[in-house]
């Protein structure tokens, strides 16, 4: 409210709240620094004193004219503050919300982002188990061609060789069967 420090305003409690110089009410310098409307109005004359250079003994000497007018109940120091305060606030409150409401629809859109990724993911390893099971099939067939390759060789030469000897006999079986008959 005042735009002051906490240390600040216990430093400052001993120069106006003293037998010398009693200011602020009894409440302003106990431990929880309570302070009333009319202390809040004193530390704002304090502070504006201050802020025009003034010493704090100077502030002692002309505080009780300048407080002279400031009644025990005065609120409208108080009330001068809130408006200006809520207006801050409720900005600050809008731009929290818009602010949050970006960071979620980021989070969501982040989030549809991961699932598509995670299905992808899932997809890429599904395609590479079943080229691995394809390429494992292929080598099984090569093996296997192979094999039938060189049956196919051994069996190409056993026909080769049972058609040459056909072929040498074949000139005495037909003489002999055309003799018999």
């Amino acid at each position: 409210m005042l735009g002051v420090h906490p240390s600040t305003l216990r430093a400052w409690m001993p120069n106006y709240t003293g037998d010398d110089a009693k200011f602020l009410s009894e409440y302003a310098n106990r431990g929880r620094r309570q302070f009333t409307a009319r202390d809040v109005a004193v530390l704002k004359v304090i502070k504006q004193q201050l802020d025009e250079n003034a010493t704090h003994d100077e502030i002692v000497a002309k505080l009780p004219a300048l407080v002279e007018g400031i009644p025990e109940d005065d609120l409208a120091d108080l009330a001068d503050e809130t408006p200006a305060s809520d207006a801050s606030a409720q900005g600050a409150t809008v731009a929290l919300v818009m602010a949050t409401q970006q960071l979620s629809d980021q989070a969501q859109r982040l989030t549809q982002q991961d699932a598509q990724i995670a299905a992808l993911t899932e997809a890429v390893y599904t395609l590479r188990n079943d080229l691995a099971l394809i390429q494992r099939d292929l080598a099984a067939a090569g093996r296997l061609l192979e094999a039938l390759e060189a049956k196919l060789a051994a069996t190409e030469g056993k026909v080769d060789s049972v058609g040459e000897t056909m072929h040498r006999h074949s000139g005495p079986v037909s003489w002999w069967t055309s003799k018999e008959g």
